[in-house]
């Protein structure tokens, strides 16, 4: 049994991406411009983008499921 299946990226997936990003450039930049790195906003940052990640991961699992629930 072959069923092919195309997985596009959705606006969740492309905001997870773009905070990702921010993130690392964000902890680096801070790293480099101010000694004391115990920064709220960096802290909330991260937050913030660990659950965008995970619901972005559901979305994907949520997907695939309806996907192979319709397939059978």
């Amino acid at each position: 049994m072959s069923v092919s299946f195309e997985v596009r990226p959705t606006f969740v997936s492309k905001v997870t991406t773009v905070l990702q990003l921010l993130t690392v450039f964000l902890a680096l930049g801070l790293r480099c411009l101010t000694e004391d790195f115990s920064c709220q906003l960096i802290e909330m940052v991260y937050w913030v983008t660990a659950l965008v990640t995970v619901i972005s991961g559901l979305n994907y699992v949520a997907k695939g499921v309806k996907f192979i629930n319709s397939v059978e």
